[in-house]
Order: C-alpha cells, then sequence, then structure tokens
C-alpha cells in the first residue's frame, strides 16, 4: 500500500492563483535561463553535426567523444563539474562567480547552470 501523501491544497491554489514577487521572479529567471542554454545548445550541436559530417577525422573524433561523453554522463554530474568540479580538476573556474551586466547582476551558479545544460543540450 503507498503511503498517505499530505498536500497542503491552500498553499498550492495560492501558489498557482496568487503568486508572490518572489515566486515570479524564479519563475522569470528558469526561463530565461531555459531559453539562453537552449539556444545556445543548439548552436553547439549544429557546430558539432558539421563537425561530425567534415572530411577531416580529428573533428569527426572530437565530435563523437564530445557526444559519447556528454550522453553517457547524467545532467546533474555536469552540472556539478561545471560548477565545482572544473576548478578542482584544472585549477580555474570555468565560468566567473558573478556576472555584471549594469542594471542586472547574474550569479555564478546561474551561468554554471546555463552552460552545463547548454553543453548537454548541444549532444543531443
Amino acid at each position: 500500500m503507498l503511503p498517505a501523501i499530505n498536500v497542503e491544497w491552500s498553499i498550492v491554489a495560492d501558489r498557482i492563483f496568487r503568486p508572490d514577487a518572489d515566486f515570479l521572479s524564479a519563475m522569470a529567471t528558469t526561463i530565461v535561463v531555459a531559453i539562453v542554454a537552449q539556444a545556445l545548445g543548439v548552436l553547439l550541436g549544429l557546430a558539432s553535426a558539421l563537425a561530425g559530417m567534415s572530411r577531416i577525422r580529428l573533428l569527426r573524433w572530437l565530435s563523437s567523444a564530445y557526444v559519447l561523453v556528454i550522453r553517457g554522463t547524467p545532467l546533474i554530474v555536469q552540472i556539478f563539474f561545471v560548477f565545482f568540479g572544473a576548478n578542482l580538476f584544472f585549477g580555474f573556474d570555468l565560468g566567473p562567480r558573478e556576472v555584471d551586466l549594469g542594471a542586472v547582476a547574474s550569479p555564478g551558479a546561474i551561468i554554471a547552470g546555463i552552460v552545463a545544460l547548454a553543453i548537454n543540450e548541444g549532444a543531443y
């Protein structure tokens, strides 16, 4: 028998029908991250596909290796590697800790998420 799941339906209804500013801000950030990562992933996938069709053997090999490695590892491992592991393995960060574009400042975790999602999307 499945355990009973207690859901506060009034809280769920409040979040859906009367979202607060924090919820809307988080939703907007999620949508922006998804769109930017998707666009970068499409460009990376296009470059990988063109490299895979190249007459240069090294480019075909690099494209195949990229697809094999990225498809073979879970996305959460890729995100952790971009944010934490690259500094441990290589001695430098793959992304900045914060990006300041004047009126908009973005933490490094968002940038790492965009990079990891784009790399993952490009392999598919």
